[in-house]
């Protein structure tokens, strides 16, 4: 309370100020400062700046010119809208807002911005043409014209690319190679592209600066070329195919046929390849939940993209390093002495327990370690193990059904896994219920590779006495 009068308490006023209990104040900010506005409704004590105990409020985020909303500090939301009823406690509503730019630096007529992407003509065009924080691109007439399309193309192209790619290429091994040579010799192949990830990133972030994109895109085309060569030369170096009786031979050697729609009719027609479109099915929704898991922790845990950028290099390098290790000097031994069906199972019974952790404490500290250890024991123990079971099928179910299923079959566990996850969200799962219902498909991935171990075996078994 405080007065205004004589110290003889004669007539004055007095003006009376107290803050009603139950009364919660709502805290909105925005980071960075002046990136956006928060609008909400007005207060409903304490002269409209506090609201009454379980009182539903609602706050939209509206961006400023420059910048789009990320998501909401408190839960990580990225809905624009964020909804609670007001509890014990002041409560803060803080919207993370990012720069809606496209970041372009040239260096007289060329540009070195990896990020983005370079078609010549006439003149630099960027939209929108400021980011906030930064100095507007300078228009050359000598310099390209950026086309935001061409890049975007070039990217979806690239990720198809891959994707198939490597899918070949599997495609040749365990074609060219027998199943027990598949298991010594696949962990091997497989550590030839973990170290060039490796020597790939450092090179790329090391000349980054000082070489043209041109050139560096001239140097990876170069380099798929080489690849090329390799893989001609391994087809022209491997025995497996003298080593098998003559009649064996002539038929593997004879064109493959079939029609365009051979690979799916063949995935769906046999039980070992539905059950191995099974297993890789359930690899992707687990990895996509994964994937939304590490998303949502992350994003609470670090504020700055930057910290972001470091924690997930941290975390590929890490996995890198021990995927190296352990496809040098362990992925064949454990293939050997385990068998094809615990060596499948190891992922899955991994992904149990790495679920089984989260659901107990969805930290930065488990997130990590999780991936790490699970993405290091899918490139060194499940991969190469996988591609054994294709050793043992028909010819052209190498060549057609496992193109199938690597490419479709895992988008869609990449689809599914997305939908489950933001259905589940939808109906108000967290962090930890998200990691207990991964679970059970989990189990059930592991019953899958165990029972497709037994059978590749005996499919092996069966190969071999044909053979004799």
């Amino acid at each position: 309370m405080t007065y205004a009068g004589s110290p003889d308490w004669s007539p004055a006023s007095a003006v009376v100020t107290r803050t009603l209990v139950g009364c919660y104040q709502l805290s909105l900010a925005v980071v960075p400062a002046g990136a956006g506005a928060i609008s909400g409704p007005s207060g409903s004590c304490n002269a409209g700046t506090g609201f009454f105990g379980g009182t539903p409020v609602s706050v939209v985020i509206q961006p400023n010119q420059g910048y789009v909303f990320d998501h909401w500090l408190e839960d990580g939301s990225t809905l624009r809208t964020r909804s609670y009823a007001v509890g014990e406690g002041s409560q803060s509503a803080t919207a993370i807002m990012r720069a809606d730019c496209v970041d372009v630096r040239f260096t007289t007529a060329e540009q070195v911005d990896l990020g983005t992407l370079r078609s010549l003509g006439g003149h630099v065009d960027v939209s929108p043409p400021n980011c906030p924080g930064r100095t507007d691109v300078e228009r050359d007439p000598d310099c390209g014209t950026v086309f935001v399309w061409v890049g975007r193309a070039f990217f979806i192209w690239v990720s198809i690319y891959n994707l198939f790619v490597v899918s070949i290429f599997w495609q040749l091994n365990v074609d060219l190679f027998s199943p027990e040579q598949g298991k010594r010799l696949f962990g091997f192949i497989a550590a030839g592209a973990t170290i060039g990830a490796i020597v790939g990133a450092a090179v790329t972030a090391s000349l980054a600066r000082y070489v043209s994109p041109m050139i560096l895109l001239l140097g990876a085309a170069v380099l798929l070329e080489l690849a090329v060569f390799a893989v001609g030369r391994l087809s022209r170096l491997s025995t497996t195919l003298h080593r098998q009786p003559a009649t064996t031979a002539a038929n593997e050697e004879r064109p493959i046929g079939g029609g365009i729609l051979s690979g799916i009719t063949r995935a769906f027609g046999s039980r070992y390849l539905v059950n191995v479109s099974l297993f890789l099915l359930l690899f992707a929704i687990t990895s996509t939940v994964l994937y939304f898991q590490q998303a949502g922790i992350v994003s609470r845990s670090f504020t700055d993209r930057g910290a972001q950028t470091a924690f997930f290099a941290t975390v590929d390098l890490l996995v890198n390093i021990l995927t190296l290790a352990i496809q040098l000097f362990l992925t064949g031994r454990i293939v050997l002495w385990l068998g094809v069906g615990l060596a499948l199972a190891f992922l899955p019974a991994l992904t149990i327990l790495g679920f089984g952790a989260l659901s107990a404490a969805p930290t930065l500290g488990a997130i990590a370690a999780f991936q790490v250890v699970r993405r290091a024991g899918d490139y060194a123990i499940a991969r190469p193990t996988r591609e054994v079971l294709f050793t043992v099928v028909p010819r052209e179910d190498r060549y057609k059904a496992k193109s199938f299923i690597d490419t479709f079959v895992y988008r869609l566990g990449d689809q599914v896994g997305a939908w489950g996850v933001a259905g589940f969200r939808a109906l108000g799962a967290g962090a930890a219920e998200l990691a207990l219902i991964a679970i059970p498909i989990a189990f059930l991935w592991l019953l899958n590779a165990l029972w497709l171990g037994r059978r590749q075996e005996k499919m092996a078994e069966a190969r071999a006495a044909a053979a004799e």
